[in-house]
Formats: C-alpha cells, structure tokens, sequence
C-alpha cells in the first residue's frame, strides 16, 4: 500500500511539473538550491538532489548542465 501511495505521489509531482512547464506563455523560470558534497570520496560535486522534488525529475536532463555551471564555484572548494 505504501509504495502505491510513493508511486501515486511521484506521477502527481510529474503532472504538476508537466502542467507547470506546458501552460508556461514565454519563458518558465526553475529555481533550485543544488549541494556540494562535503564527504571525503566525492568533495566538492554536486549532491543527486532530494528524491521527490522537481529538480530530482528533472536531474537525468539537467544534471551535467548545472555541474558545468557550477564548476568554477565547486573548484573553490576543494
């Protein structure tokens, strides 16, 4: 029951998406907090964003992108 409820709500999260990015007029804004990593193996890259959001649907698409933008400031980390 419990993993009909996560898949009822993960299609209902897409829909939402979906409905949010076809009714947009001219542009549609997406804005996202994105994590560096701070353990020892990984410092510094991009974290997989929370499961359930917007940006964790959109990751597959987007996700080297925003690593390439976010490179310059990730390398100050390190």
């Amino acid at each position: 029951v419990q993993s009909l409820e996560r898949k009822k709500e993960a299609n209902e999260l897409a829909r939402l998406l979906y409905v949010a990015a076809t009714r947009a007029e001219r542009k549609l804004h997406l804005v996202t907090r994105v994590v560096a990593s701070t353990r020892a193996k990984d410092f510094g890259e991009l974290r997989e964003p929370v499961v359930g959001s917007f940006l964790n649907l959109l990751w597959p698409a987007l996700g080297a992108e925003l690593t390439a933008l976010a490179a310059p400031q990730l390398q100050g980390l390190k």
